[in-house]
């Protein structure tokens, strides 16, 4: 082998040489590249978390001050004896989907409160127990669908002079409500009627 050989040789080894240091740096700055894009979603993950305990926090104030407002609202209407407007507020409250599991908790919540104060306020705790009651007895009615129904019977009551068809009329619209309405007054007669 000559000069020639030898210097092509060389020059074969230096190219494979270079490519190799070329592919080290490449494979080097794709590491690189993969660990701060892994650094960045780490640290976007962070302030994502950071931000979701921060949107819950301020969820669960803007909860707990709506089911106040609620409260104060419903007990108000409550101890002043206007069973009529809270039965509207109730509807009110039911059909915008205001009366929930949180609602019901929070009531819970200041029930105990109530109960634990010292002095214990047994007359808050007392309202506040009639009010979780009837909210409660609320959301079941509603997952029953028969709140329309208890509607009616409540206006029977509150007006004896009221005309029973006319009322009727107005709050059931098919043939197959006013069947499901007799269904279910007959159920709760029965069950009254029982020993």
């Amino acid at each position: 082998m000559g000069y020639p050989a030898a210097a092509a040789a060389a020059a074969a080894a230096d190219l494979q040489q270079q490519q190799r240091q070329q592919q080290q740096q490449q494979q080097q700055q794709q590491q690189q590249q993969e660990e701060e894009a892994s650094k960045s979603a780490a640290a976007a993950l962070q302030q994502i978390d950071r931000l979701e305990k921060q949107m819950l926090q301020h969820a669960n104030v803007l909860r707990r001050r709506v089911a106040a407002q609620k409260t104060e609202r419903l007990l108000g209407l409550m101890l002043m004896g206007k069973p009529q407007h809270l039965d509207e507020l109730l509807d009110r409250l039911s059909y915008l989907r205001g009366i929930d599991e949180h609602f019901i908790f929070f009531l819970n919540t200041k029930i105990r409160e109530a109960l634990n104060a010292t002095p214990p306020k047994t007359l808050a705790a007392t309202a506040l127990r009639i009010l979780r009651q009837r909210c409660t007895a609320r959301l079941r009615l509603d997952a029953t669908g028969k709140a329309k129904f208890v509607g009616i019977v409540a206006k029977a009551f509150q007006n004896p002079n009221v005309d029973l068809k006319a009322l009727a009329n107005t709050s059931l619209h098919t043939t197959e409500e006013i069947e499901d309405f007799c269904e279910w007054l007959q159920s709760g007669i029965s069950f009254g009627s029982k020993p």
